[in-house]
Parts: structure tokens; sequence; C-alpha cells
């Protein structure tokens, strides 16, 4: 019924061997990319680590948590102001890796946002 003229059973079966080993090796060639491809990834991941920052926390030494998140602001707009783009980044980078809180709870990375998209002062004062 299914029977191509001049092809014979055995021609078929040595073809569709042929075509499984090929589809072994081919699937065993993309289980080594993408294990190899996953491997390179997470080794990427582990080299980057926080670098030191120039700029100690400026919340470090204050006496109170408030005082802590007005000076951590102050300095923060000071940075963006100054273009230090690159230590701001940093400062960021650490505040993530080390999940830094003040000492009411408040995030340090969110404070760090804050403080430079919300400008100071009320929204009508010129």
């Amino acid at each position: 019924m299914n029977r191509l003229p001049g092809v014979g059973a055995a021609t078929r079966t040595t073809t569709s061997s042929i075509f499984r080993r090929w589809r072994n090796v081919i699937q065993s060639v993309a289980l080594v990319l993408v294990l190899a491809h996953a491997a390179f990834g997470f080794s990427k991941t582990l080299q980057r680590a926080a670098a030191p920052c120039s700029v100690a926390d400026p919340s470090a030494h204050d006496a109170s948590d408030v005082q802590g998140v007005t000076h951590y602001m102050a300095v923060m707009r000071q940075l963006f102001a100054e273009n230090k783009f690159a230590e701001l980044d940093c400062i960021a980078d650490a505040a993530r890796a080390s999940k830094a809180r003040f000492a009411s709870g408040g995030w340090k990375v969110y404070v760090l946002y804050i403080s430079i998209v919300v400008p100071p002062g009320h929204a009508t004062e010129k």
C-alpha cells in the first residue's frame, strides 16, 4: 500500500536508522550547548561583584533616622547635581545587593531613587 516502487524494506530501515542516529547526535549537541550557555551565564553573574564605592554611606553616623534619611537624600542630590553618575550607580548597586535599610525599616535604594526624582521643596515654590 505505502510501498515505493523500487525501494525495498531494507533501504527504508537503513534510512530511518541514519535519521535516528543524526537526531540523537543533534539532540546531544543541543543539550551540551544549552548547558554550556547556562553555565557561562551563571559564572558571569558570580564574577560581577559590587565594587567598593568611593563615597561612604552618608547615613552611617547620624544619630536619628530622620537625620539619616535627610542627610542621605542631600548627599544623593549633591552627587546627582555634580553629575557623579558612576558613584550614584555604585551606591545603588551596593544598596540593592546588601538590601540596606534605615533604622525605621525604609529601603535605602528607594530613598536614593526618590531623592533624585522628586525635587526638593514644594511644587509651587520658585
